[in-house]
């Protein structure tokens, strides 16, 4: 259980670290061409998130790889280097931003709509000029310093029109009739004109200029003199159907107006009214701008800098500039109190005010703030936004308000602000600042010396690089339109939205030719694109040819590079599949959930689902596999239909083709086969070369370098550390955990070797188990030996071996051990033996069916009780009573001794070179006991066979004494002198009875006399 609770833990750690990583909430099986598969139906991925400073930033990720891609959270850094949410990439000299779900701003083949008049523009935002061409060939330039050249590269004038012919600056419209319009010429002193007519067509003009969508004249000077705008009928030397603006020397009757007014009907009246509002911003910088106080109200608007006059009573400062300008409500002001601030008359396209307040009030007070305007020359107004009671001592940022409701009418604007109840004090003001009127249609600006400063739709020249721009100067959205419909816009928070009845993005020549503009929910860019999809829906493809051939069905799909997902016929009903890098996933057509990354990856997959390919040619061949994650260039090169397998590393499981399941194969070469393979299930392969061979075998672990590298046909092997079980082909249920540990093994079966090179030699042995460095090192086909420490059984050529410790049963000069058992330190034999033990440090057994407990160091052996000595007499044939008692006893020569330990140890030939403490101290120690070689001989002597007597098996070894086995004999001379004793006590009581007889007769016979 530990050693498989261990597995997993190197198997979980080799996993996270490799280069073939699969994530799933269940079993996946990774495509092999991936390096990295993250597979669920109900989450993504989280890419790392940073805060970018700038696109220059190398501080906050320092030394950047190449195609490193981050999220970054912050908006920082200045323009051009300035950098906003989203996902970014290092090119290798700066961050470049990464597609983040908004469209192109790009001025598209086909035309723009939605544009804004006061912002968007074509052209550079660096000083840089702006060049136009046609065959690549310089057609126009607008230079940085303004100028405009047509025909050269080197504009000397606002606009220079270059040519070698004399009609080079030909302008020439068809109309009716075949009348054109005249040309004309900048040099050579020629004159122009513009719109000559002939007589055919009445009223007979001598000069027009014409609308060329309606085909009608603007401006017309007819043969009378009569000048005409707006009209082709002109009745009054000056006839406009429309407004006028004339900047100066009109007067309406009343007065002459201010700089930028124009005359206007207004009501029953005829006003001056400001021009169309571009964009009229009030920050109160110098003045009230457009704004003026309104005599007749109750008190006057305060511009105003730093702290109001009461303290706490409203803002500290402006929020933005210097000035603002606010309502003192202190004393003599009462409730119901009105200060009014005005715009002039004025006209917008389509137009919105946005505005900055700081509206502050005590609990015992309150008042009101208003925005409304008039259309009927201030007879009647409107509220369009208010704020009422107490809104915080701050200023509140970018009110906006849309005036869409008053586009192209003359409108008057007027902030109100009344006054509320007044509790015991004044301690309340109201605030306004940053005031910006616009137009957000407006795409041109119209002003004293400057001329047509917008972006022509025949191009522009002479554009200053870091001034001139296609874009807003204040926070509106810049739109872009076609048939007056939006199709792009830019957000004033950098976003790029692209709108479209199917809501899909399409960029690139025959980008999602066949979409049927439904919501499918597309990104589409590049050449031919997703040419194919009719309503596949919410796929990203990116690249020349990518998923060409999908037509319907196919969903939720990532194609990026050349003829990813291209599909070799047309393909409906793949789904979920992520394919990057050329040729990836190329001939999908079914397929689901697979994720395919680099040239080639999965490249001949057609209905194979949830597979991971990671690496140039990964998962190269499969075609219907599933549930494989193939990681590094080549891995799973051949597969075609296993499943469920896992190949990270270069050429990782390069030949396997079918029925190759449930593997995990991880390094270079892994489970590679040196041919094409079959029918192998189940096998987990880590490290370079590791299960190299594989070939049919199934249930193997392999962890470390060419590790079970020639294993072929071998099964529920376990080989972990580098050349473990490198010889094993067919040998099956081993265990080899070290470096070299059953290295030798080729078709030994149930071996579990742990530590370096144990059971390093074993070839065809079976059972055995040796767990240290170099245990069992020697056997080449010993059976059912178990050997636990370092160099134990180190020699050993035998069978059925025990050997626990340091060198226990290490042997010398490959003794062939059976039946033996060696506990401890350096235990052994001295030769070769059968059923022999040795138990303890240095002990040293000298013969078979020995036990030898303790070295010729010990002292004291014991216990608790005495040592039994099985006696059972239904084991005991030949039962005979000739114990020879008094007479052998007799012979023994009883002594006290010291042993001389070194002697000993030189005989058994097992000297002990350790210097350790109470080595001697045996020799210490006074003895008392008998000679063997005595009591061989007293045995001999009175003819018994004494079996207390151990003899030498061999030179190098000693004799021995069993001294219970002189109880026998002992015992046997107790009763021998028992019977002498009785038989002396019965004489003894006769003669005492004769003596007492004796004495009688003499009493007798004294008493007579």
């Amino acid at each position: 259980m530990r050693i498989f609770i261990f597995l997993l833990g190197v198997l979980s750690v080799t996993l996270v670290y490799s280069q073939n990583v699969g994530i799933s909430n269940t079993a996946i099986t990774p495509d092999a061409s991936a390096g990295f598969e993250v597979r669920f139906t109900d989450r993504g991925v989280l890419i790392p998130r940073v805060a970018l400073t700038s696109t220059l930033d190398v501080v906050t990720i320092a030394a950047p790889a190449t195609s490193l891609l981050v999220y970054n959270t912050a908006t920082a850094g200045v323009s051009p280097n300035n950098v906003v949410p989203g996902f970014y990439y290092w090119d290798g000299s700066k961050w470049v931003k990464f597609f983040t779900g908004a469209q192109s701003d790009d001025w598209q083949l086909l035309g723009n709509a939605g544009t804004n008049p006061a912002t968007n523009f074509l052209g550079t935002t660096d000083a840089v000029d702006l060049v136009f061409r046609t065959s690549n060939t310089e057609k126009m330039r607008v230079e940085s310093g303004g100028n405009v050249g047509i025909g050269t590269t080197n504009p000397n004038y606002k606009l220079h029109i270059y040519g070698t012919s004399n009609n080079a600056a030909d302008v020439y419209s068809q109309t009716d009739a075949g009348r054109i319009v005249k040309h004309w010429f900048v040099n050579g002193g020629r004159s122009w004109s513009v719109g000559q007519i002939g007589t055919t067509q009445a009223p007979n003009y001598s000069f027009h200029i014409t609308d060329e969508t309606a085909g009608l004249p603007r401006m017309v000077i007819t043969t009378a003199g009569y000048v005409g705008i707006g009209t082709t009928n002109p009745s009054e030397d000056l006839h406009v159907a429309d407004n006028v603006r004339i900047d100066g020397g009109i007067h309406d009757g009343a007065s002459f107006g201010t700089d930028g007014q124009f005359l206007a009907t207004y009501g029953s009246n005829v006003v001056w009214a400001d021009p169309k509002c571009v964009d009229y911003p009030s920050g109160f910088e110098s003045d009230l701008g457009v704004w003026s106080n309104v005599s007749g109200d109750d008190a006057d608007w305060t511009r105003f800098t730093g702290t109001t006059g009461s303290v706490s009573t409203g803002p500290t400062a402006a929020n933005e500039g210097s000035y603002y300008i606010y309502c003192e409500t202190s004393a003599p002001r009462v409730a119901g109190d009105n200060f009014l601030l005005q715009t002039g008359v004025r006209t917008c396209d389509n137009p919105s005010i946005r505005f900055d307040y700081d509206m502050y009030f005590n609990a015992a007070t309150d008042g009101t703030l208003s925005l409304e305007v008039s259309t009927d020359a201030g007879s009647t107004w409107a509220s369009i936004w208010s704020m009422t009671g107490d809104q915080g001592n701050v200023w509140h940022d970018d009110q906006v308000v849309s005036l869409a409701a008053y586009a192209n009418s003359f409108l008057e604007l007027r902030f109100s602000f009344t006054m509320g109840s007044l509790g015991t004090s004044y301690q309340y003001d109201c605030a306004l600042d940053d005031i910006v009127l616009s137009d957000i249609n407006s795409i041109e600006r119209l002003g004293d010396d400057v001329v047509q400063e917008c972006w022509q739709l025949l191009g522009n020249s002479g554009t200053t690089t870091g001034t001139n721009f296609l874009g807003t100067i204040d926070a509106v959205e810049l739109d872009f339109r076609t048939n007056n419909t939006v199709f792009m816009r830019l957000t004033t928070k950098g976003q790029i939205e692209t709108y479209n009845t199917g809501q899909s993005v399409f960029i690139g020549e025959g980008a999602g030719e066949s979409d049927d503009l439904t919501a499918n929910l597309n990104v589409i860019i590049g050449r031919n694109a997703a040419y194919n999809s009719t309503t596949s829906q919410q796929n990203v493809v990116i690249g020349n040819a990518a998923l060409y051939s999908g037509t319907t069905g196919n969903s939720n799909n990532v194609a990026i590079g050349y003829n990813a997902m291209t599909g070799t016929a047309a393909f409906t009903s793949s789904a979920g599949n992520v394919a990057v890098g050329s040729y990836s996933l190329r001939d999908i057509n079914g397929g689901d959930y697979n994720v395919a990354l680099g040239y080639s990856a999965m490249e001949n997959t057609t209905t194979g689902s949830n597979n991971l390919g990671i690496g140039r040619f990964s998962l190269y061949e499969n075609t219907s596999g599933e549930y494989n994650i193939g990681l590094g260039s080549y891995a799973l090169y051949y597969n075609t239909t296993g499943v469920r397998n896992i190949a990270q590393g270069y050429q990782a499981m390069y030949n396997a083709t079918t029925s190759n399941n449930y593997n995990v194969a991880v390094g270079d070469g892994s489970m590679h086969c040196t041919a094409a393979f079959t029918n192998s299930l189940h096998n987990i392969a880590i490290g370079y070369n590791s299960l190299y061979s594989i070939s049919g075998g199934d249930y193997n672990i392999s962890i470390g370098h060419e590790s079970l590298i020639l294993n072929n046909t071998g099964s529920n092997n376990i080989a972990i550390g580098d050349v473990t079980l490198s010889n094993n082909s067919s040998g099956y249920e081993n265990i080899a955990i070290g470096s070299g540990a059953l290295l030798g093994n080729t078709t030994g079966y149930n071996n579990i070797a742990i530590g370096e090179e144990a059971l390093w030699n074993n070839s065809t042995g079976y059972n055995n188990v040796a767990i240290g460095y170099w245990a069992c090192h020697g056997d080449a086909n010993g059976v059912y030996n178990t050997g636990v420490g370092r160099y134990v059984l180190y020699q050993n050529q035998g069978n059925y071996n025990t050997g626990i410790g340091y060198a226990a049963g290490a042997g010398a000069g490959s003794p062939t051990y059976t039946y033996c058992s060696f506990l401890g330190y350096d235990a052994d034999a001295t030769g070769s033996y059968n059923n022999a033990m040795a138990l303890g440090y240095n002990a040293s057994v000298t013969a078979s069916n020995r036990v030898r407990v303790g070295n010729t160091t010990i002292t004291r052996i014991g216990g608790q009780v005495g040592w039994s000595t099985l006696s059972d007499g239904r084991v005991k044939e030949n039962v005979t009573e000739d114990v020879t008692g008094i007479d052998f006893i007799m012979q023994l020569r009883p002594v006290t001794f010291n042993i001389n330990k070194d002697k000993q140890d030189e005989i058994i030939g097992r000297p002990d070179s350790s210097e350790y403490a109470g080595k001697y101290n045996i020799e210490n120690i006074r003895f008392s006991g008998f000679i063997a070689q005595e009591v061989e001989e007293a045995a001999a002597e009175v003819g018994y066979d004494f079996s207390g007597v151990k003899k030498p098996a061999h030179d190098n070894d000693l004799y021995g004494l069993t001294y219970s086995e002189f109880v026998v004999p002992l015992v046997k001379a107790t009763q021998e002198q028992q019977e002498i004793i009785e038989d002396q006590n019965e004489r003894i009581g006769n003669l005492e009875k004769e003596i007492e007889e004796l004495k009688l007769l003499i009493e007798n016979l004294t008493e007579q006399e």
